[in-house]
């Protein structure tokens, strides 16, 4: 079953092949969420990608990239993704694509560490900017009460950390070291080790 919203060229479907959107562009890419899941198809704009991501443009650019190519069947490039989560994939894409209308003003903590992991990957802090700052400035006031070292103090020190946020990097980190007796663990999120790894003695 396609989700397909109007007006819209980014999409994603659980059919075996995608279906041709009216304003989807040149592009589909394929994301495996999971080894048990069905793949997701995203038609979208080759322009639009390239312009949010340098990792998008090389991608498109550079012949033999193992992560893309264009189908001889169809004349599309297809662009491979593996492991993102479908949602958050989708809310980076449709901001990529300016759909506006469709990108919520508020995202969960959760949701917006997944956004982080997008941003981290592909390199697009500047296309997401706006939009990011509007999801932090709203979880500011739930993470400033975070006092004990839990899992969503974790994911604050990642999305600091991705978005350039120092103060609230510097509390979460201080808070984290202060309170853990060894490494800090990182969920399996990409945190460098020189972050994951500081002294807690320090």
């Amino acid at each position: 079953m396609a989700a397909n919203t109007e007006g819209s060229s980014s999409n994603f479907s659980n059919q075996p092949r995608p279906e041709p959107l009216p304003l989807a562009d040149d592009t589909t890419v394929t994301n495996e969420p999971d080894a048990q899941d069905d793949n997701v198809y995203y038609h979208v704009s080759s322009r639009h990608l390239m312009l949010a991501s340098p990792w998008f443009e090389r991608a498109l650019t550079n012949e033999g990239w193992s992560e893309s190519g264009r189908s001889e069947e169809d004349g599309r490039f297809h662009i491979a993704a593996e492991d993102w989560d479908a949602e958050a994939f989708l809310l980076v894409l449709r901001v990529f694509h300016s759909r506006n209308k469709q990108i919520p003003r508020t995202v969960s903590l959760e949701t917006l560490g997944k956004i982080a992991v997008l941003v981290d990957y592909y390199d697009c802090g500047e296309a997401m900017e706006s939009w990011t700052m509007m999801w932090i400035t709203d979880l500011k006031s739930s993470t400033e009460s975070l006092s004990t070292y839990c899992p969503d103090l974790i994911m604050w020190l990642w999305i600091a950390w991705v978005f350039d946020e120092a103060d609230h990097f510097r509390r979460a980190s201080a808070l984290a070291i202060q309170q853990s007796t060894e490494s800090i663990q990182t969920l399996e999120l990409p945190i460098p080790e020189r972050v994951a790894g500081m002294d807690h003695h320090s």
